[in-house]
C-alpha cells in the first residue's frame, strides 16, 4: 500500500472479512477507510442526526396509524367516550365489545402490515444507499407477517373470553410483528451481520415491552382509565420509535466496536468457509513440498 499516508486518528488495526485483524488502520486515511469499508463488507454505521431522522420517521408512521386505529375503534364503540358510573371524568366504557378479540386481531395485521411497508418505502426513499433491496424485502415481510398472522389468530380465539387478553394479545401482536419485520429489513441489507442486527432489534423489542408494560401500570392504577383499550393506543405509539431507537443504538454501538479492531457478530457465508479452507489446504500444501524439497 505505497503511498498511502498515516492518519493518527485510526491506530487500531481493522478486521478483516472473517472478523480477525486485517490492515492496519494508520496506514490509511478516513476516505480510503470509506472505500475500504465497501470492500472488506464492514458493517453498517449510523450517525447520531441519521438516527434521531430514522426515530422521526417512527413517529410520524406511529401517527398516521394511531389515526386510522382511533377511527375504527371508534366505528366499533372501543375507543374514549363519556362514561357514567364508578369512573370519573372521561374514561372508556366498562362493557367489553363481545367482537374485540376479532377487531383487535384484523386491526393488528392491518397496522402491522401497512405500517411496516410504509416503513420500508420511506427508508428506502431517504437511506437508498443501505435499503436497496425494496422489493425483495417487501415480499419477505409480507409473507412473514401473514405467517404471524395465522399463529396469532389461535392465540386470540383461545383467550377470547378474558376481558383483559384482546388488548395486551393485541399490544404484543404488533411489538412482535415490528421486531420481526425490523430483524427482516436488517437481514437483507447485509445477511453476514444477521447477528448483530438481530442483537439490535431484540434491544428495540425489549424496550418497547418495558415501556408499554409500566405504562399498561399506571394506566391501570388510575380512576380514569378503566378499560383495557387504553394499551391499544399505547401499544402503536411506543412500538415504531422505540424500535428504531433500540436498533439504531446497537448499530452506532457496533461500529464503534468495529473500529477498535473486533467484529464478534460477523458470520461468514457458506462461500467465504469454502475460499478459506480451499487456502488453508493449499498453504498447508505448498508448506509440506517447502519441506520435501529442503529433506
Amino acid at each position: 500500500m505505497n503511498g498511502i499516508g498515516q492518519n493518527p486518528v485510526l491506530n487500531n488495526p481493522l478486521p478483516s472479512l472473517d472478523g480477525g485483524k486485517g490492515v492496519s488502520a494508520q496506514m490509511i486515511t478516513q476516505e480510503q477507510r470509506a472505500k475500504l469499508d465497501k470492500i472488506i463488507n464492514a458493517p453498517s454505521s449510523l450517525s447520531g442526526r441519521s438516527l434521531i431522522g430514522k426515530v422521526i420517521v417512527g413517529l410520524v408512521i406511529w401517527a398516521i396509524m394511531s389515526v386510522m386505529l382511533f377511527f375504527v375503534m371508534s366505528l366499533f364503540g372501543l375507543t374514549l367516550q363519556e362514561t357514567s358510573g364508578s369512573t370519573t371524568g372521561v374514561g372508556i366504557t366498562n362493557a367489553v365489545h363481545p367482537l374485540a378479540w376479532l377487531i383487535l386481531l384484523f386491526l393488528g395485521l392491518v397496522i402491522t402490515v401497512a405500517g411496516n411497508q410504509l416503513l420500508l418505502f420511506v427508508f428506502w426513499a431517504l437511506f437508498s444507499e443501505k435499503y436497496r433491496q425494496k422489493g425483495k424485502t417487501s415480499g419477505l415481510l409480507l409473507l412473514s407477517n401473514t405467517i404471524l398472522f395465522a399463529m396469532m389468530i389461535g392465540l386470540f380465539v383461545i383467550f377470547q373470553d378474558m376481558s383483559w387478553a384482546p388488548a395486551l394479545l393485541f399490544a404484543f401482536y404488533v411489538c412482535f410483528a415490528l421486531f420481526l419485520s425490523f430483524a427482516q429489513m436488517e437481514f437483507v441489507v447485509n445477511p453476514n451481520y444477521s447477528a448483530s442486527s438481530l442483537a439490535g432489534c431484540t434491544i428495540g423489542f425489549m424496550i418497547s415491552l418495558i415501556v408499554l408494560w409500566a405504562m399498561w401500570k399506571a394506566s391501570f392504577n388510575t380512576v380514569e382509565s378503566s378499560s383495557q383499550y387504553t394499551v391499544v393506543l399505547i401499544a402503536s405509539l411506543v412500538s415504531f420509535p422505540l424500535m428504531i431507537f433500540g436498533e439504531g443504538l446497537w448499530e452506532i454501538v457496533y461500529s464503534k466496536i468495529y473500529e477498535m479492531g473486533a467484529n464478534p457478530f460477523y458470520l461468514p457465508s457458506q462461500a467465504e468457509l469454502d475460499t478459506q479452507t480451499i487456502i488453508e489446504n493449499q498453504q498447508k500444501e505448498a508448506a509440506a513440498e517447502r519441506v520435501n524439497v529442503d529433506f
